[in-house]
């Protein structure tokens, strides 16, 4: 074969040509590859990541653990092995019902609230309609238990009015709870968005969408934050009644929490009282006014708190002090100056009334 020096320019710029076709082939085989490793990785990349999902990691049930092969099992919470039989440390808990927990069963009533006949459809073997065959009786019954589709209902309350015999006129007293306004929620909605709000702690946003999606009624944040004045007054009588039987306690324990208020965050405390029956929470300051509004000022037996200096204000003069256990544990790991007399506290009122 002749060199390219020895070769004609035709023949030369032939050679080139068939190279470049040669290269250019190469290179969309090479394209073609790099494509089809890009696949295969990602399909090896979403293969090894369902391989790695189980009931605990994700929304699988616990029966799909084992139902595909090379599926990785769920790594065993601390101290035991998930569904592992009977004690022998903890973590170890059989699936469903726990030894102990109060269980629920539906019991079969006597007295449905709905009856439904279902009858056999279809062709029978011989070849005539079912639907013509002759009734035997009931072969077997299921109840369900369901709850009815949330709806709206309107009641229109018509006040009349009546003439006596000596010409005066009287007309019927507005029923309790309802609203002056010719329009307005009534008591069970109001008692609805008060359960989502206080019971539930939904944000008022959150009732709004809840209450617009399951009772298909839209109302306005302003008249759900009005409901928190109405459910406190509604209320108030036995918050007086829950304070009093506190403050008239023996012993009493008291905390203060720091907690974000309103749009701007501003920083506020939750005060507590609380004793084996009763608990009493109000949404003060770290300062004389919220803690003589709240209990301290009428507390005549033992206060259980931590050292707060409010605590030994001398307003605050009519009961005895009791260190909180959980602080009083804290001397012997951070013993300062200050905390160095708290045992004391401990045993010997640090001021009687």
């Amino acid at each position: 074969m002749p060199t390219p020096e020895e070769m004609p320019l035709e023949g030369l710029i032939a050679l080139v040509r068939a190279q470049a076709e040669l290269i250019a082939e190469l290179r969309a085989t090479v394209a073609v590859q790099a494509r089809e490793i890009a696949e295969l990785t990602a399909k090896v990349a979403d293969l090894e990541r369902k391989a790695s999902r189980n009931s605990r990691n994700s929304s699988l049930s616990p029966s799909s653990d084992g139902a595909i092969p090379g599926r990785e099992p769920p790594e065993p919470p601390a101290g035991g092995t998930p569904g592992a039989a009977g004690g022998g440390g903890v973590g170890k808990k059989k699936r469903g019902k726990q030894p102990g927990a109060d269980g629920l069963t539906l019991a079969w009533r006597e007295d449905p609230d709905r009856v439904e006949a279902h009858f056999p459809t279809g062709v029978c073997g011989c070849g005539a309609a079912l639907a013509g065959a002759t009734p035997v009786g009931i072969a077997r019954s299921h109840q369900s238990h369901d709850v009815e589709p949330a709806r709206s209902t309107v009641t229109r309350h018509d006040l009349h009015q009546v003439v006596c015999g000596c010409g005066r006129r009287h007309v019927a007293v507005r029923p309790e709870g309802l609203s002056g306004a010719p329009v307005s929620y009534g008591p069970e909605l109001r008692a609805l968005a008060l359960y989502f709000l206080v019971r539930q702690h939904l944000p008022v946003e959150r009732t709004r969408e809840a209450i617009a999606e399951l009772c298909g009624m839209a109302v306005s944040t302003g008249w759900l934050h009005s409901l928190l004045v109405l459910g406190a007054d509604a209320v108030e009588e036995a918050v007086d009644a829950i304070e009093q039987r506190i403050a008239a306690e023996k012993v009493v324990g008291f905390d203060e929490t720091p907690l974000k208020v309103g749009a701007k965050g501003e920083k506020r405390y939750v005060l507590s009282a609380s004793t084996l029956l009763f608990s009493l929470f109000m949404l003060g300051r770290r300062d004389k006014a919220s803690f003589r509004l709240f209990l301290l000022g009428r507390m005549l037996g033992v206060v259980v708190h931590d050292r707060y200096a409010l605590y030994d204000a001398e307003e605050f003069a009519g009961f005895l002090h009791q260190l909180c256990v959980s602080h009083y544990a804290e001397i012997w790991v951070m013993p300062t100056a200050r905390q160095m007399c708290w045992p004391v506290g401990m045993t010997v009122p640090a001021r009687a009334a």
